[in-house]
């Protein structure tokens, strides 16, 4: 292995050289990166830009309780409605917080809108003011909404640039109200003075440190030296906007933008080794090793991922749904593992009713084992030196970045007709088989609604699929070494890994794998002794996760579930009240969740490609005649390699033998179907539409690339191709920022 350079474009040339070494050879690259000029002017032109901008004069204004100001208000409540006007109570310590104003070289005022929030004859409030620890004349308090102003001396403002108001009040309790509440504050103006301004030195520092990072990441996927510049300036001028128009929306997140950025360029790099690894133990290696492009691309994908997951996540103004919930019961159970709580009491029957809200279920509310698994593998986050909020947020979009390598290694399981050690390189070629992982990964990272299960904050479930596609990714890429006793330990346990981290994934599981072994059995004979290894790994799976959670609810499932569900089915007619008649399931819960979580393109795109999966069977590929010049049609399927689909045995009804590729695609899509119709008796909370994605992606990109090879020489197909991926991305983006910073506000 060793560093080449085609065109300014730095990569990895891989010859069977040893993955250990690949983390190596990166630091070489990075490095290297560094010392190229154009960035070094990028940077230059980059740090004026943000000078510059720090002469606006812009007041700096926080308006106190419109649901943005989270990070500037520490110590108030939550933020309150009367009428048209927002504001905030604040306790008997409370803070207002400018980051990274700069420094001004002439005193300042900051206009403060305020009230007592006493009665109108009360007298008076005296609230204590200090600007950065310097005390100022108290501020005395109406009843009624007033401006006041804190005069700021610029000697106050050390190197940070930060401003900090610290006041001090005295508190009462409202009739029927246990706070103690201090004084109301409507909104907070920063009014810079017009002399000259320095720049705020460690967020410049920040700033240039992202762009250093941004430009590692676009060399590590081949984008080229000046182009890389160019994007990191652009970055940097757009910081520079920001810094001139608002500069407090971008001050809060510096520090996190830095991290956002290391963590992608560590996970992308982290996750092509772990995928190199796996793939060469499968036997794509020598001849049949993957072409470099194919690991440029997953590289470059997984980036993207962390960059927007995990700096969404981050960002100090999101909004996560269920996340106090979650973060509430990692942090008792860590404390359960330090001793300090009782497992009944938070876990067990607590915690399954707590997740059953009475309004959904109705006279269905019944005991039903929900798996503590995500709290035992989440607790030791608790125990790190940041904020709990923050370091769930990190490890779980790093989780779901992660997911796009799994998908990476399905595409390329189905693409072949087996996944031996031998037999790789007498079957598709591997730059066939890594243009459909490719695609099925870039489409899988670019479905909106995988975007969805961060913002609400429901990682039970999705560390639950994200164990589902594990264990696909495993089983299927070894599936002709299925039955050795290593592949199928491995299987089996992230089976029974996916079984035991969340229950409804564990019916989802079970029921997909009975698909597969009596549709497999059925339709496709020569792989019995794989099905029957499947169905032993299934029930062996089974008991487990009945020995280890499960089975120590038997009792109370058959005594007070199963009664407490039948009486319920006697009186709704379901179990859930959510669903009063099947015109309004379709149009408003499985229309509605189509439309408002942009599902509509992609299952659309799915519903093309089983189409021509399963249907047509085969896709036309253009080759070009190298002795006449011109292009041909060579016929080969869209999953499998030709050779498997000419060797096809006979089953027993006297029908061509379906490949085994198909029964996993299909019976993966069919849970799609089958738990939607479910769900009209049983709430599911939409998990039958994430649960198939993978395959829905997989299936999706062959479509796809069976239309590019239809459009050889046909723009508007290609341009079709394009404008599809492009308004999936579009969506995505749109979708992440509506549900993080304003959805629910």
């Amino acid at each position: 292995m060793e560093i080449v350079e085609i065109a300014d474009r730095l990569q990895l040339r891989e010859a069977d050289a040893l993955i250990r070494r690949l983390w190596l050879r990166w630091m070489s690259v990075c490095l290297r990166a560094l010392g190229e000029r154009p960035l070094g002017l990028a940077l230059g032109i980059g740090f004026v830009a943000l000078a510059v901008a720090y002469q606006s004069h812009r007041p700096l204004t926080v308006n106190i309780g419109q649901g943005f100001d989270d990070p500037y208000t520490p110590g108030f409540y939550a933020p309150e409605q009367s009428g048209q006007a927002s504001f905030r109570w604040s306790g008997a310590h409370s803070t207002l917080v400018f980051p990274g104003i700069g420094k001004p070289l002439s005193p300042f005022p900051v206009l403060l809108q305020l009230s007592s929030g006493r009665g109108h004859d009360s007298a008076p409030l005296k609230v204590g003011v200090a600007v950065n620890g310097h005390p100022v004349p108290a501020l005395s308090l109406s009843p009624e909404s007033a401006s006041y102003t804190v005069t700021v001396d610029p000697a106050w403002v050390d190197a940070s640039s930060d401003l900090r108001l610290d006041f001090t009040s005295p508190t009462f309790k409202a009739a029927g109200d246990r706070r103690d509440l201090g004084f109301i504050a409507d909104f907070a103006r920063v009014v810079l003075p017009t002399s000259l301004m320095l720049p705020a030195v460690p967020q410049i520092a920040w700033l240039l440190l992202s762009a250093v990072l941004l430009f590692l990441m676009l060399r590590v996927v081949w984008v080229t030296p000046r182009a890389s510049a160019l994007l990191v300036l652009l970055f940097l001028l757009a910081c520079a906007g920001v810094i001139g128009v608002q500069r407090l929306l971008l001050t809060i997140y510096t520090v996190q933008l830095v991290v956002t950025f290391g963590l992608a360029l560590l996970v992308g790099l982290l996750g092509e080794v772990l995928t190199r690894w796996v793939v060469w133990v499968a036997g794509w290696r020598g001849a049949s090793s993957l072409p470099e492009w194919a690991w440029a691309g997953l590289r470059g994908l997984v980036i993207a991922a962390v960059a927007l997951k995990v700096g969404g996540l981050l960002y100090p103004g999101s909004f996560i749904i269920d996340a106090p919930f979650h973060l509430k019961y990692i942090t008792y159970m860590s404390e359960f593992f330090a001793g300090g709580r009782s497992w009944e009491q938070y876990f067990g029957k607590s915690l399954s009713f707590a997740v059953m809200p009475k309004e959904e279920w109705g006279s269905a509310r019944a005991f039903i084992p929900y798996s503590p698994f995500f709290y035992v593998v989440a607790a030791p986050l608790a125990w790190l030196p940041i904020s709990l909020s923050q370091s769930v947020a990190v490890a779980t979009g790093i989780l779901d970045a992660l997911k796009t390598p799994l998908v990476f290694i399905i595409g390329l399981a189905f693409s072949s007709g087996r996944s031996g050690l031998y037999s790789v390189r007498e079957e598709a070629p591997a730059g066939r088989a890594a243009r459909t992982a490719l695609v099925a990964a870039a489409v899988y990272s670019a479905i909106p609604a995988t975007f969805l299960l961060q913002q609400w904050g429901n990682w039970p479930t999705q560390l639950s699929l994200w164990l589902v596609t594990l264990w696909v990714a495993i089983t299927c890429l070894f599936w002709t070494r299925f039955t050795r006793p290593a592949v199928w330990s491995a299987s089996t346990a992230a089976l029974t890994l996916a079984m035991l981290s969340y229950t409804v994934s564990a019916v989802y599981t079970g029921l997909f794998v009975g698909m597969l072994v009596v549709g497999g059995w059925i339709a496709a004979p020569a792989e019995r002794k794989r099905w029957a290894a499947l169905l032993l790994s299934a029930f062996v799976a089974t008991l487990l996760s009945l020995l280890i959670y499960y089975g120590h609810y038997i009792g109370d499932v058959l005594q007070e579930t199963f009664p407490t569900f039948g009486k319920a089915i006697q009186e709704q007619g379901k179990l859930t009240t959510l669903r009063p008649t099947v015109w309004d399931f379709l149009v408003t819960h499985l229309g509605g969740a189509m439309q408002a979580y942009d599902l509509s393109i992609i299952y659309a795109l799915a519903l093309a490609g089983a189409l021509w999966v399963f249907l047509r069977g085969k896709e036309l590929v253009y080759r070009t005649d190298k002795s006449t010049g011109k292009n041909g049609r060579d016929k080969s399927y869209g999953i499998i390699a030709p050779e498997m689909a000419a060797r096809r045995p006979w089953n027993f009804a006297g029908r061509r033998a379906v490949p085994w590729q198909h029964i996993w695609i299909g019976a993966w899509l069919l849970t799609f179907p089958l738990f939607t119709a479910a769900d009209f008796w049983v709430d599911q909370a939409l998990k039958e539409f994430w649960y198939a994605l993978p395959a829905i992606a997989l299936v999706a990109g062959v479509w796809l690339l069976a239309l590019l090879a239809r459009a050889r020489g046909s723009h508007p197909y290609t341009a079709l191709v394009w404008l599809l991926g492009a308004t999936l991305a579009w969506q995505s983006l749109s979708l992440w920022v509506f549900r993080l910073l304003f959805h629910n506000r």
